[in-house]
């Protein structure tokens, strides 16, 4: 079973290549925004950036579900479930499938309400185990040229956006090394 934070979901997330630079351009306003609103003795800040919606959504591209869970299947162990919400109220969500290595390394796949598409790809990728990290974006990376788009990871906490068809943005993200992917940094 996986759980995520309900202040950590969407936080990774994959998006159509369409939406790069105004995924850039959105981190890097983000960025600004928390620079000029910084609170003395890191106490936080005086101004919040709400981060707005790419206009394109993986949802738009409708890859089927059964394709996404064969491909994954094959690639990665899949998960008893998803639990949400606070550590001390998780509540199971239905319907959402993950497949990856518990706690901190996973894909979330959401589906759309026919239950037939994709309607968003999220991750869990809060664990330093670097295989665990390669092998859940190798899995997405297989995903790529079978959607009718080619697609892209945004990670807003990290203000890093990258394509999954490109590898070695893929490896220094996977060591951690986000500053040089691009976004706004």
């Amino acid at each position: 079973m996986l759980f995520i934070h309900e202040d950590d979901w969407g936080q990774i997330e994959v998006l159509p290549a369409s939406c790069m630079e105004r995924c850039r351009r959105e981190i890097a306003r983000i960025t600004e925004q928390a620079e000029r609103s910084v609170l003395p003795l890191d106490a936080g800040w005086s101004e919040l950036a709400v981060r707005n919606s790419p206009p394109e959504q993986i949802s738009n591209l409708n890859i089927a579900i059964a394709d996404v869970v064969a491909l994954f299947s094959q690639l990665l162990p899949q998960l008893d479930g998803v639990t949400t919400g606070s550590f001390s109220s998780a509540q199971r969500v239905p319907r959402l499938l993950a497949f990856g290595f518990g706690q901190g390394a996973a894909i979330v796949i959401a589906p759309d309400r026919s239950s037939m598409y994709v309607d968003a790809l999220t991750l869990s990728l809060d664990t330093s185990e670097h295989d665990a990290r390669r092998r859940i974006l190798a899995a997405l990376a297989a995903l790529s040229p079978a959607a009718p788009e080619p697609l892209m990871l945004v990670d807003w906490p990290q203000g890093c956006s990258l394509m999954l068809s490109d590898r070695a943005a893929i490896d220094r993200y996977v060591v951690g090394s986000p500053d040089d992917l691009g976004g706004g940094r």
